[in-house]
């Protein structure tokens, strides 16, 4: 996935996100919304399911949770200080010491502290790659290699979505390109000190703190040195955080992203567009996020094409009465024009063609035909010049366009 990254970048294949209909992108954070919300009750809960949601010894742990986030969410909606968060969660860990009065290892074994699966939160600092390199079995990782194939496809369309809902929330352009390199190099180091999963921009952390205020390079500064200190000395320290601060975190976030896209979106989206926002949340809700990207890349291509099927791609009727060439004619010839001159129909053509317009053109030609008035149709020109493009369904309606015009003696000219 760092190579693909890395070469996607290369061959500014990034801008495909360019393309990413503005509900789609409106879905993947509701959906991301969803997420983080679940997310934060599965923290603060140790699991998620509405079915146990309400079992007393469920509720006790992501109660506080939720109004922890909700209240973060309120506060944060009237005032947008960089400090405001930091000081909230230095409240709600003393607060909560404070109202418990208990030993910390009364209240670990209780559930209302994180748990680390390492011991002692010791990370040791290691290079797998190269101490068991020897061990690799090629053979598997060629037989997997399908598999490591729609990774990288859905890891790619993974960041782009991440970029574009980075951008969209927080209102300037990123270079998607430049994204998709530093991500490729990233992996790779990644893979080199220790391994783990694939790494990209994360629009959800990221979102949320550019919302607690206009965060600069100083914070992720600080983030990555919280890292490096875990890398180096272990993690222990966060096994005395409380389960419904990082919980209340998240839940908080997930509201803001639900309150943004479903509440505010139903007054700023067409009817349309937020109905596909409405099904990309609920097969986000269901299934999985990249289940209800496809179903929203679906949606947006058939309501495309519905509405362009409603343009008209011709763009002027004309016939041998009302539009003759620059020759100079005797009153004999044009008088005939004038009288017979309906039995000669121009058509020029606009836009794409496509099956959903090219129909409408086959059945003009065909009611023309059929409504003669006393003046059959003897000549069709069909005039492409200011049109750009053609599929080949299209090019089918226009065959049978010529056998009607065999069958009924009638010249068509292209």
């Amino acid at each position: 996935v760092g190579v693909a990254y890395w070469f996607l970048g290369f061959r500014n294949r990034g801008d495909i996100i360019r393309f990413m209909p503005y509900p789609v992108s409106g879905g993947f954070l509701a959906g991301l919304g969803w997420l983080l919300l679940k997310s934060g009750f599965t923290v603060s809960a140790g699991k998620f399911s509405l079915e146990t949601l309400f079992q007393p010894e469920l509720l006790m742990f992501w109660l506080p949770a939720f109004l922890f986030g909700l209240v973060l969410f309120l506060v944060q909606e009237k005032i947008k200080q960089t400090w405001l968060t930091p000081t909230l969660i230095v409240l709600g860990v003393a607060g909560f010491y404070l109202v418990m009065r208990l030993p910390v290892e009364e209240l670990r074994h209780a559930g209302w502290l994180l748990t680390l699966s390492e011991p002692d939160g010791l990370v040791l600092f290691r290079f797998p790659l190269l101490e068991m390199w020897n061990d690799i079995s090629w053979q598997a990782i060629l037989f997997n290699v399908v598999t490591a194939v729609t990774l990288i496809f859905t890891a790619f369309i993974s960041m782009l979505l991440n970029v574009n809902a980075i951008e969209m929330a927080v209102g300037k352009d990123m270079t998607p390109n430049r994204e998709l390199r530093l991500a490729g190099v990233a992996n790779l180091v990644a893979i080199l000190l220790g391994g783990g999963i694939v790494g990209y921009p994360s629009a959800g952390l990221t979102i949320m703190a550019y919302k607690r205020g206009q965060p600069g390079r100083l914070m992720g500064l600080v983030v990555s040195g919280m890292f490096g200190a875990a890398l180096f000395y272990g993690f222990q320290y966060l096994e005395y955080l409380p389960k419904f601060v990082i919980g209340g975190l998240l839940i908080s976030l997930g509201i803001n992203f639900l309150y943004e896209w479903l509440i505010e979106g139903f007054f700023k989206f067409s009817r349309t567009d937020y109905l596909v926002v409405l099904a990309m949340f609920f097969a986000v809700t269901f299934f999985d996020l990249l289940a209800g990207v496809v179903l929203g890349l679906v949606l947006m291509v058939i309501i495309f094409v519905l509405n362009y099927s409603k343009t008209n791609v011709i763009r002027s009727v004309l016939t041998g009465k009302n539009f003759q060439s620059n020759v100079d004619r005797p009153m004999k010839h044009m008088e005939f024009l004038r009288e017979r001159g309906e039995q000669l129909l121009i058509l020029r053509l606009q836009g794409y063609i496509f099956f959903g317009t090219a129909h409408t053109i086959y059945q003009y030609v065909k009611d023309r035909l059929e409504k003669h008035e006393g003046k059959p149709l003897r000549f069709v020109v069909i005039d492409f010049t200011q049109t750009y493009g053609i599929d080949s369904s299209a090019a089918m309606i226009f065959t049978k366009m010529r056998r009607m015009a065999e069958a009924n003696n009638i010249s068509l000219a292209f």
